[in-house]
């Protein structure tokens, strides 16, 4: 299985009768935001301009470092019915990983399911089936801002970074 056919298994464009789609790409490195830039171009039909779509990626995968959403904050003055759709690359461990336990080896290479970009070349390229790509569930500007809303009551001093680190949570 190649990286093609996975492709094929899921289609990242969130179907909708809205004006635009956003994607928040969670990736860790370059190799993971090509994965998925490539993921969303390949579900492009044709020449179709209808279906570009503004992307930023981030790093979500610890937030208890913070999420360092500023990327995020030009791109959330897009219209109301954008909708924002969250992709990420989820790794497997190996089956003998799984069946193991720690290893030495996970403390030289590091934590399997998080791999660096030569490992994740590496798996892509001899186990493929330990890739997923993965889809969170879409949701328009207008809702998030009504949610955000209910949840934080925000002066005006800093509301659109504050915004903008509510959406990267809940992407």
């Amino acid at each position: 299985m190649d990286l093609a056919s996975k492709y094929l298994q899921c289609n990242p464009w969130p179907r909708h009768d809205h004006a635009q789609v956003f994607f928040v790409l969670d990736t860790r490195n370059p190799f993971e935001q090509d994965i998925l830039k490539g993921w969303i171009k390949h579900h492009v039909p044709g020449d179709s301009k209808a279906f570009h779509a503004p992307h930023v990626c981030l790093n979500l995968s610890d937030d208890r470092h913070g999420i360092d959403a500023t990327p995020l904050i030009t791109e959330l003055a897009l219209p109301e019915d954008t909708l924002v759709a969250p992709l990420r690359v989820a790794w497997l461990p190996s089956q003998e990983a799984i069946n193991s336990g720690p290893r030495i080896r996970d403390l030289v290479f590091g934590d399997p399911r998080h791999p660096g970009a030569w490992r994740g070349r590496r798996i892509l390229q001899h186990a493929p089936e330990r890739i997923h790509l993965i889809v969170g569930a879409p949701d328009t500007l207008a809702n998030l801002r009504a949610r955000f809303g209910r949840v934080h009551q925000t002066a005006n001093g800093d509301g659109q970074h504050d915004f903008a680190d509510f959406v990267a949570r809940q992407a």
